[in-house]
């Protein structure tokens, strides 16, 4: 990995760690935040994310607990979008299915009228 990369890494951690401190400084209601870190490039050599609660890293049942029942629903959630792309994606498969056997019916049918011109020229 690059010396580059790597200093990317730092500062995105860097400024979602100050964001999320921020955050809760500011909204008493705000107990915790995960952050799921998705990387183009080096997923294995950089951090999947971070838990920061009041405290600093996320150590407390509570904290922990409560991440983990909205890391569920977030879970469900990307399930749920997954498979609305993966039934638009079979639609349109179909779709393309669909077409392409109308298109080689016409193409059988112009075959089928080229033969009946061809005999009736010879």
């Amino acid at each position: 990995m690059s010396q580059d990369l790597k200093l990317r890494h730092v500062e995105v951690t860097d400024a979602m760690r100050d964001t999320i401190i921020d955050l809760l400084d500011k909204i008493p209601e705000l107990r915790s935040v995960g952050v799921v870190l998705d990387w183009s490039v080096g997923q294995a050599d950089f951090p999947f994310g971070m838990m920061i609660g009041r405290h600093g890293s996320v150590r407390m049942p509570g904290e922990l607990h409560g991440l983990m029942l909205q890391t569920a629903k977030l879970s469900r959630h990307q399930s749920d979008v997954m498979a609305e792309i993966l039934a638009s994606a079979d639609k349109l498969a179909g779709d393309i299915s669909a077409n392409i056997a109308k298109l080689r019916e016409e193409v059988r049918e112009l075959e089928n009228k080229k033969e009946l011109i061809l005999k009736d020229q010879a």
